[in-house]
């Protein structure tokens, strides 16, 4: 049932209203049940001048109609959590509803947007609540909401099938305004708008009112492992504690890893970041590299016996499932090795399919690789110049995570005992390195950052094979940091014989 309120004509635009005219003689009656609607700021009586016209097909844009609510769908594109309404149901229920929704007609809407809609599983189970009901909200949902708590029956409506083509950015723009959405719906959104409506990051700053810079950060966002992402929602962290997690650790394994020693609560989130660079998990009580390096006279005098006993150990303890005490830990699945012991702990692991052989393999050849790289940190100075600038040329030309590397890299020389500058972060130690004019100690730095660079680019899991430069990379670490490809999947990826032929 729906009531046409026709517009006002452009002749009685700011004129007083007139008194109600009497039904001429012959005119049509309401139709049974019709409610007659209610207009904003205008006063009970004055509600005579409203058309009582039953509603057909040929209603125009800009019309306002009295619609029952079960006959509107709410909208598939809106994503939005209305939230508890009950306090404007509350209000609904002494003021009444004081502005229109705003519908399209839902043959429109779908005609427009049901090929869209179905290749969506989260939109394809609404579309038969829209083919069910003759009208879909364009916005107003959640005052279609509270009035269905308030338990009325109607509600006012504005057409605006005009706007069925541009439905998607309007929602959009609406839910990015009216509230204060989480980074991970901001997020969401603007991914809808760039891969479904193919917007650039111009046009959606126009539809969205965002920055090109803060779109670019949210939609970073949703690259980062799906334990970041649930830590967010659940705002364990912020969208700048994500950006320095997943900035520091590419591999969604890491990340995660992250989050787990901040769940022990064992530490700071740099903290935990360094933990993880430096080669431990959470359940191993070991102290951070440069703790261990303070409270030791070796770490202090400059040699790294002790230290990188310590790390080696607690990287063989988590290699055999174990907690710190030797005892096996529930729910140890997949190994990280540490030396001599990958290609055991890899056999013991027995994945389901080669898939899951493939990961723990690359998890272990990476594990294996970072103590070649950490052993090279700590001799570097050793090497001949060619040989240390050949690392550093090859991986700025191949490009790579260069924040990622300052963290990596800042881990391993404060691991190894020759940061030689106690600073925090990695960007201000660097920054120092280079203010300090001792170009040995800015050739070490330059190398490390330049070897990180290059390890992370090659166990990066998101890349499923290694290239020409991962290849010579390891091929480097063999020559010179007496490194030993012990898996299968490396071993195959760099033409070798599989391990034990």
């Amino acid at each position: 049932m729906a009531v046409l309120m026709p517009r006002p004509s452009k002749k009685a635009a700011g004129k007083p209203p007139a008194a109600p005219a009497a039904p001429s003689e012959g005119a049509a009656p309401v139709a049974p049940g019709a409610v007659e609607p209610a207009t904003p700021g205008v006063p009970a009586p004055a509600q005579a001048e409203r058309s009582t016209a039953i509603y057909t097909v040929d209603a125009s844009d800009g019309d306002i109609l009295t619609l029952e609510l079960e006959h509107i769908a709410p909208n598939p594109h809106n994503d939005r959590d209305p939230g508890d309404v009950s306090a404007e149901a509350e209000h609904i229920k002494a003021k009444g509803v004081l502005q229109p929704i705003s519908v399209m007609r839902s043959d429109r809407y779908l005609a427009r947007w049901r090929e869209e809609l179905l290749a969506d599983p989260e939109t394809a189970e609404l579309v038969p609540t829209v083919e069910a009901r003759p009208w879909v909200i364009l916005f107003g949902e959640r005052r279609w909401l509270a009035s269905r708590e308030a338990e009325l029956k109607t509600i006012d409506a504005i057409v605006r099938n005009d706007l069925v083509g541009e439905s998607q950015e309007i929602i959009t723009s609406e839910n990015l305004l009216r509230k204060n959405p989480s980074p991970l719906e901001e997020a969401r959104a603007f991914q809808r708008l760039r891969d479904k409506r193919d917007l650039s990051y111009r046009e959606i700053q126009l539809v969205a009112g965002r920055s090109v810079g803060h779109i670019s950060k949210r939609l970073k966002l949703l690259e980062y492992a799906p334990e970041v992402q649930q830590a967010l929602t659940e705002r364990l962290i912020g969208p700048d504690g994500a950006m320095k997690i997943g900035d520091a650790l590419p591999d969604h394994g890491d990340q995660a890893a992250v989050l787990g020693f901040l769940a022990a609560g064992a530490g700071s989130l740099q903290e935990a970041i360094t933990r993880v660079l430096a080669g431990e998990r959470v359940g191993v009580d070991a102290q951070l590299p440069h703790q261990a390096n303070r409270s030791s006279p070796a770490g202090v005098s400059g040699g790294n016996t002790t230290t990188q006993e310590h790390n080696s150990t607690v990287e063989r303890e988590h290699d055999a499932g174990g907690d710190a005490d030797g005892s096996p830990s529930a729910g140890a699945q997949e190994p990280a090795s540490g030396r001599g012991n990958s290609s055991e702990s890899a056999s013991a692991a027995k994945p389901a399919s080669a898939e899951d052989q493939a990961a723990v393999d690359r998890r272990v050849a990476a594990s294996e690789r970072v103590q070649a790289c950490r052993a090279l940190v700590a001799t570097s100075a050793e090497l001949d110049d060619p040989v240390r600038w050949s690392i550093v040329s090859r991986t700025v030309l191949a490009q790579f995570n260069q924040a990622a590397a300052q963290n990596t890299a800042h881990a391993w020389l404060t691991a190894e005992g020759v940061a030689e500058l106690d600073l925090t972060p990695a960007s201000a130690y660097f920054q120092a390195v280079l203010q300090s004019g001792r170009q040995a100690l800015i050739d070490r730095a330059t190398f490390t950052v330049a070897l990180a660079g290059a390890e992370i680019r090659a166990a990066d899991r998101r890349r499923p094979t290694y290239d020409a430069q991962d290849k010579w990379y390891v091929q480097f670490l063999r020559e010179h940091g007496a490194y030993i490809p012990k898996t299968d999947w490396e071993n195959h990826q760099l033409g070798l014989p599989a391990s034990g032929q």
